[in-house]
């Protein structure tokens, strides 16, 4: 089973993409499972994160839902709205405030190498695809998101695609309406035979 990771800002278009692009990859005939964003159902029941700490769980969970069903599911494609490395870009983003003490820095600065570590070691190499979505999209606010402004939302969708440019990980940007998303990530799925089963 080949994963596929969805990643963008706040309010990219992930779902949107994952889902309608499962959709073709269904109708040409190939056998798809999703992993939507560990991380809303997470803000859903427990509210935004309000520590570093919080990432660490996010991690942990988004990791969890996709090797559950990598390790108990048959299928050629696991599509991932978010991934896993992810928990890295935001410990980055909300960092201590300039006032915070030498405790609660040096804290910070143990969970940021942790994931650091774990995303390297265990979760970036194992997305055979990772599509990234630029903010395109009219930013929305609502009550699984904390992120006050598109402001805030690009800047985040910017430290993702950083991230990805430092850790060396090659991705592709898709851009355009979800369908132009979807027909450019299905041309760049088929020209990998080795990430694209041919159907018997």
């Amino acid at each position: 089973m080949k994963k596929i990771a969805i990643v963008g800002g706040p309010c990219s278009g992930k779902t949107t993409t994952a889902l309608l692009l499962g959709v073709r990859l269904k109708m040409i005939g190939y056998e798809v499972h999703f992993v939507l964003e560990y991380a809303t159902n997470y803000i859903i029941r427990n509210g935004p994160p309000k520590n570093i700490f919080e990432q660490l769980a996010i991690f942990h969970g988004q990791k969890d839902e996709e090797g559950y069903i990598e390790n108990n599911s048959d299928g050629d494609f696991l599509i991932c709205d978010s991934a896993s490395f992810l928990p890295c870009v935001y410990a980055r983003h909300y960092k201590p405030l300039a006032h915070a003490n030498r405790e609660d820095v040096q804290k910070y600065n143990y969970v940021l190498k942790t994931l650091d570590k774990w995303a390297r070691e265990q979760t970036l190499a194992s997305y055979a695809h990772i599509f990234f979505l630029p903010m395109e999209i009219i930013f929305k606010e609502n009550s699984i998101r904390w992120q006050k402004n598109f402001d805030e939302a690009k800047k985040i969708s910017d430290e993702i695609e950083s991230y990805l440019k430092i850790e060396g990980r090659q991705y592709h940007t898709i851009s355009g309406s979800p369908e132009e998303r979807v027909e450019k990530a299905l041309k760049i799925i088929q020209e990998n035979p080795k990430i694209f089963p041919i159907i018997e």
